[in-house]
């Protein structure tokens, strides 16, 4: 048992390390890619909404126009990801009231998602400690969760998310979002945190990389549990 423990820390330790070199690596290019992917893109969306300006409003050619405009846009929100990752997340910290981040981001995703009939559970320890972080940076986090579970739940489904203090004297906040969606496959969930890895056909792969960068910078942790069939919970410790 004990030689079982010492591999798996030795595997955790080693899997941490391959994270944080990748991390360092996408650091080093992102100034690069800022200057050489986005102001080229820039200019193409540019030139390419003269052209769709230009075209009759009943031309096929239109058609192409939009196609090109979704995929540039599809290009920048790339970059925008990478440039995300790249960044130190702990940079502007403040008491951050987690129970008012939730809500909002509640919201947010409806709004994504106004044609489907879901019904949300909000629970909420009463009197939990302010959070130091960023507000924004954890608006982040929760909302591209919580987009996450709202389009794996299908109509009539539900999604529940919660927050509790935990450990002594409450010294840690402890947020859990569950949806009733499909699940996860097992050989997905252990890669779902992983730069770039996505099975979406839209998906960047880069939503679950951010919010874990950003998670651990502030000390905490984030982790997930799936079955198939059943659904997915999503469990996020801050410190306090």
């Amino acid at each position: 048992i004990v030689v079982f423990k010492d591999l798996k820390a030795v595997k955790n330790i080693r899997d941490q390390l391959r994270k944080a070199e990748q991390l360092a690596a996408l650091g080093a290019l992102a100034a690069g890619i800022a200057h050489e992917v986005r102001n080229p893109l820039g200019s193409l969306r540019g030139l390419t909404e003269l052209i769709s300006d230009n075209l009759p409003p009943d031309d096929h050619k239109r058609l192409y126009t939009e196609s090109m405009l979704k995929e540039i846009d599809r290009l920048n929100h790339l970059v925008e990801g990478i440039l995300n990752l790249a960044q130190n997340p702990a940079s502007n910290v403040e008491p951050t009231n987690i129970s008012q981040v939730l809500s909002q981001c509640i919201s947010l995703a409806r709004y994504n998602f106004p044609e489907k009939d879901i019904e949300v559970k909000e629970v909420h320890q009463p009197g939990l400690p302010l959070i130091p972080a960023d507000q924004e940076r954890l608006t982040q986090v929760f909302l591209n969760l919580l987009l996450n579970a709202f389009e794996a739940s299908s109509g009539g489904g539900r999604i529940e998310v919660r927050s509790q203090g935990s450990g002594v004297g409450g010294q840690r906040c402890v947020i859990t979002i569950s949806d009733s969606g499909p699940g996860i496959a097992p050989e997905d969930l252990t890669r779902i945190f992983d730069p770039f890895y996505t099975t979406k056909e839209k998906g960047t792969g880069l939503g679950l990389s951010i919010a874990q960068n950003i998670i651990t910078a502030y000390g905490g942790s984030i982790e997930a549990e799936s079955v198939l069939g059943q659904g997915t919970q999503f469990r996020v410790v801050l410190p306090v």
